[in-house]
This record gives C-alpha cells, structure tokens and sequence, in this order.
C-alpha cells in the first residue's frame, strides 16, 4: 500500500449513510468495538485494523479491506454478536475473527471522517483545531510504529498526506468512558454528527 502512495491509518473504517468514517486511536482504545457497535445498527464495515486512503486532487477515498472484523469476547457480548462458533485469533488472547460477508462495503467510499478515540471521564465529541490535526495523523499513522524503516521520502509523504486530510477532512476527538454499557448512545452521537454534516 505504501508502495502505491496510500495514506495508511492505523483504524477501522465504515460506511455510515454512504460517508466513509475512520475510527482510529491508540491500542485498546476500542476501535474494533466501537466499529461491532455501528455494524449491528445496519452500517457497513469498510476494513478492519488496516485502513488504506487514496489522495487525488478529487476525492480522498477509502479502499475496501477483507470482511472481517477482530473482535474482544466481552465487545462481541455486548454487540450481540455470537462467537461460540468464531475462531480464536490467538489460542491465548480472548479475541476473535469475525467475518462480514453481509455487512461489508466491496467498493471505493468517499472518506469524510476521521474520528480519534481516546479516554475521557464523561462522553464528548468535537472538532480538533486545524493546527493539532497533522501531528493526531502522524501519529495514527500505520507506519508511525516502522519509523526506523521509512526513508525520508516515506516521511515527507506521509507528511504531506496528513496536511491533504488535515485540511480537507471533517476530522474529530471522540472521548468517552470506558463502559462498554454505554456504546449504543455513542453509536447515535457518531450518527447524529453525520447527519449533521450532510
């Protein structure tokens, strides 16, 4: 993917309403929980973990991955979703593969948003100022954690790609609790900043 010039971000994308939105953040923020969550409301998953973005001087849009979905015992309980017959992707860790062959989006999406996870002790959504964007993105960069392997060309891309998005995205700070009780009311907070955005 690098090597075809896409912007990689270490998330989940989904197509909300025909917009396509990165969930992103740091490990064991609740990314691929969050993302079980908007599936079981209808949404389509995009990818998984891994999110390609390709920048023209058109349209950013968001490259379709393989239909499955990693997902935490105790996220896939309060998601509905049945894992007693999914496969352990490790047999020591308690998370499993989850595949998506009904709820999955096999085309280009238009990307619109990107949303960081991070911990908060009540639930808030808002914009994060332009001149903070870039260093959120770099930062949630998939190769951000292979710095010692990128060339300075890679580096000056992956910079210039996060100043394209900073300045083009709707690009937002999502903080909440750690409950997964309280996943459905984030779900309806995410869709109503979508339609409103429309």
């Amino acid at each position: 993917m690098s090597q075809r010039d896409y912007m990689v971000l270490h998330g989940s994308a989904i197509d909300i309403m025909g917009q396509g939105i990165i969930v992103t953040g740091a490990k064991g923020r609740g990314k691929s929980t969050l993302t079980a969550t908007l599936l079981a409301r209808g949404h389509r998953l995009i990818t998984d973990d891994i999110t390609a973005i390709n920048i023209t001087t058109d349209t950013i849009e968001l490259l379709p991955g393989i239909p499955n979905l990693k997902i935490w015992s105790d996220a896939a309980r309060a998601t509905g979703i049945n894992f007693s017959n999914l496969t352990k992707i490790n047999p020591f860790i308690d998370k499993y593969n989850y595949a998506l062959p009904h709820h999955y989006s096999n085309k280009r999406v238009p990307l619109t948003t990107i949303i960081f996870l991070t911990h908060g002790e009540e639930t808030n959504i808002e914009e994060i100022p332009l001149n903070k964007r870039i260093l959120w993105l770099i930062a949630n960069s998939y190769f951000s954690r292979y710095t010692h392997a990128l060339s300075k060309s890679d580096n000056k891309r992956i910079f210039k790609q996060s100043v394209q998005l900073a300045q083009r995205l709707r690009i937002l700070i999502l903080a909440y609790p750690r409950n997964l009780q309280l996943l459905p009311n984030i779900a309806t907070i995410i869709e109503n900043k979508i339609k409103k955005m429309e």
